[in-house]
Protein backbone atom coordinates (compact mmCIF):
# COMPACT_ATOMS: atom_id res chain seq x y z
CA UNK A 1 0.00 0.00 0.00
CA UNK A 2 1.31 3.68 -0.75
CA UNK A 3 1.22 6.02 2.24
CA UNK A 4 2.08 9.51 1.23
CA UNK A 5 2.84 12.45 4.36
CA UNK A 6 3.32 15.85 3.68
CA UNK A 7 6.21 18.52 5.64
CA UNK A 8 6.70 21.89 5.28
CA UNK A 9 9.24 22.72 2.60
CA UNK A 10 12.56 23.88 3.66
CA UNK A 11 15.87 25.74 2.23
CA UNK A 12 17.00 22.02 1.37
CA UNK A 13 14.31 20.89 -1.08
CA UNK A 14 14.77 24.10 -3.27
CA UNK A 15 16.84 22.51 -5.95
CA UNK A 16 14.70 19.23 -5.86
CA UNK A 17 12.02 21.23 -6.56
CA UNK A 18 13.34 23.23 -9.45
CA UNK A 19 13.94 20.18 -11.32
CA UNK A 20 10.77 19.40 -10.66
CA UNK A 21 9.09 21.97 -12.17
CA UNK A 22 11.05 21.94 -15.21
CA UNK A 23 10.41 18.64 -16.23
CA UNK A 24 8.94 18.70 -19.49
CA UNK A 25 5.23 17.33 -19.03
CA UNK A 26 4.91 19.75 -15.93
CA UNK A 27 5.65 22.38 -17.97
CA UNK A 28 3.15 21.15 -20.50
CA UNK A 29 0.23 20.96 -18.03
CA UNK A 30 1.55 24.10 -16.26
CA UNK A 31 -0.44 27.35 -17.22
CA UNK A 32 3.22 29.20 -17.46
CA UNK A 33 4.92 26.51 -19.82
CA UNK A 34 7.83 28.26 -20.34
CA UNK A 35 11.08 26.51 -18.76
CA UNK A 36 11.96 28.34 -15.56
CA UNK A 37 15.72 29.51 -15.19
CA UNK A 38 17.59 29.25 -11.71
CA UNK A 39 16.95 32.86 -10.47
CA UNK A 40 13.16 32.91 -10.93
CA UNK A 41 12.90 30.16 -9.05
CA UNK A 42 14.75 30.88 -6.42
CA UNK A 43 13.02 34.01 -5.62
CA UNK A 44 9.72 31.81 -6.06
CA UNK A 45 10.77 29.21 -3.16
CA UNK A 46 11.84 31.82 -1.14
CA UNK A 47 8.73 34.02 -1.60
CA UNK A 48 6.36 30.53 -0.99
CA UNK A 49 8.47 29.64 1.64
CA UNK A 50 8.00 33.18 3.44
CA UNK A 51 4.87 34.61 2.18
CA UNK A 52 2.09 34.88 4.44
CA UNK A 53 -0.83 32.57 3.88
CA UNK A 54 1.07 30.38 1.44
CA UNK A 55 2.11 27.04 2.42
CA UNK A 56 4.71 24.59 -0.04
CA UNK A 57 4.89 21.12 0.86
CA UNK A 58 6.92 17.95 0.17
CA UNK A 59 4.79 14.71 -0.15
CA UNK A 60 6.90 11.99 0.80
CA UNK A 61 6.42 8.23 0.29
CA UNK A 62 7.41 5.31 2.21
CA UNK A 63 9.74 3.16 0.14
CA UNK A 64 11.38 0.09 1.77
CA UNK A 65 11.22 1.77 4.87
CA UNK A 66 12.48 5.25 4.33
CA UNK A 67 10.66 8.32 3.65
CA UNK A 68 11.35 9.80 -0.19
CA UNK A 69 10.15 13.03 -1.77
CA UNK A 70 7.92 11.99 -4.35
CA UNK A 71 5.96 15.48 -4.88
CA UNK A 72 5.33 18.98 -4.00
CA UNK A 73 2.05 20.81 -3.47
CA UNK A 74 1.09 24.51 -2.53
CA UNK A 75 -1.80 26.07 -1.07
CA UNK A 76 -1.92 30.29 -2.19
CA UNK A 77 -3.68 32.60 0.11
CA UNK A 78 -6.63 32.35 -1.97
CA UNK A 79 -6.96 28.73 -0.59
CA UNK A 80 -6.01 27.28 -4.40
CA UNK A 81 -4.04 24.00 -4.47
CA UNK A 82 -1.23 23.37 -6.96
CA UNK A 83 0.17 19.63 -7.18
CA UNK A 84 3.52 18.04 -8.77
CA UNK A 85 4.24 14.32 -8.75
CA UNK A 86 7.93 14.11 -9.34
CA UNK A 87 8.75 12.83 -12.89
CA UNK A 88 9.90 9.44 -11.47
CA UNK A 89 7.14 8.88 -9.52
CA UNK A 90 3.98 8.83 -12.14
CA UNK A 91 2.03 6.49 -12.81
CA UNK A 92 1.75 4.73 -9.90
CA UNK A 93 -1.84 5.88 -8.40
CA UNK A 94 -0.07 8.96 -6.36
CA UNK A 95 -1.77 11.49 -7.62
CA UNK A 96 -5.04 11.17 -5.38
CA UNK A 97 -2.70 10.72 -2.77
CA UNK A 98 -0.94 13.11 -2.25
CA UNK A 99 -4.12 15.15 -3.18
CA UNK A 100 -5.57 13.27 -0.11
CA UNK A 101 -2.59 14.01 2.51
CA UNK A 102 -2.55 17.89 1.38
CA UNK A 103 -6.17 18.14 2.45
CA UNK A 104 -5.77 16.04 5.63
CA UNK A 105 -2.57 18.74 6.56
CA UNK A 106 -4.82 21.68 4.98
CA UNK A 107 -7.68 20.52 7.82
CA UNK A 108 -5.17 19.88 10.67
CA UNK A 109 -3.17 22.73 10.21
CA UNK A 110 -4.65 25.57 7.91
CA UNK A 111 -7.54 28.09 8.67
CA UNK A 112 -9.09 26.92 5.25
CA UNK A 113 -12.63 25.83 4.54
CA UNK A 114 -12.35 25.09 0.80
CA UNK A 115 -9.84 24.46 -1.54
CA UNK A 116 -9.80 24.90 -5.36
CA UNK A 117 -8.32 23.50 -8.06
CA UNK A 118 -8.16 25.14 -12.07
CA UNK A 119 -7.34 22.08 -14.01
CA UNK A 120 -5.85 22.29 -17.64
CA UNK A 121 -9.07 20.65 -20.17
CA UNK A 122 -6.97 18.13 -21.70
CA UNK A 123 -5.07 17.43 -18.61
CA UNK A 124 -7.27 13.74 -17.98
CA UNK A 125 -4.81 12.48 -15.34
CA UNK A 126 -4.82 15.51 -13.19
CA UNK A 127 -8.95 15.69 -13.61
CA UNK A 128 -9.28 11.90 -12.70
CA UNK A 129 -6.88 12.46 -9.37
CA UNK A 130 -9.24 15.48 -8.31
CA UNK A 131 -12.09 13.60 -8.54
CA UNK A 132 -10.93 10.60 -6.70
CA UNK A 133 -9.84 12.55 -3.77
CA UNK A 134 -13.04 14.79 -3.56
CA UNK A 135 -13.09 17.12 -5.40
CA UNK A 136 -16.52 18.55 -7.28
CA UNK A 137 -16.31 20.07 -10.62
CA UNK A 138 -17.76 23.75 -10.29
CA UNK A 139 -17.16 25.26 -14.02
CA UNK A 140 -15.24 25.85 -16.62
CA UNK A 141 -13.00 28.67 -16.57
CA UNK A 142 -9.80 30.28 -17.34
CA UNK A 143 -6.34 31.27 -16.83
CA UNK A 144 -3.84 33.42 -18.35
CA UNK A 145 -6.37 33.23 -21.26
CA UNK A 146 -6.20 29.72 -21.37
CA UNK A 147 -9.39 27.04 -20.83
CA UNK A 148 -9.39 25.35 -17.88
CA UNK A 149 -11.68 23.83 -15.02
CA UNK A 150 -11.99 24.35 -11.75
CA UNK A 151 -12.89 22.26 -9.22
CA UNK A 152 -13.56 22.25 -5.28
CA UNK A 153 -13.45 20.57 -2.40
CA UNK A 154 -14.51 21.27 1.34
CA UNK A 155 -11.92 21.16 4.05
CA UNK A 156 -12.45 18.91 6.90
CA UNK A 157 -11.21 20.03 9.93
CA UNK A 158 -9.75 17.83 12.28
CA UNK A 159 -11.85 17.59 15.55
Amino acid sequence: MNEVRMRPATEKDRELVYVWANDPLTRAMSFRQDPITRDQHVLWFEKALMEKGVTLLIAERLVDGHWVPCGNVRFDGEGEIHVLVAPEHRHQGLAALLISAALRYAGDRLSLDRVTAHIKEENDASIRAFEKAGFLFVRKTAVRDEPCLEYACVVQKKS
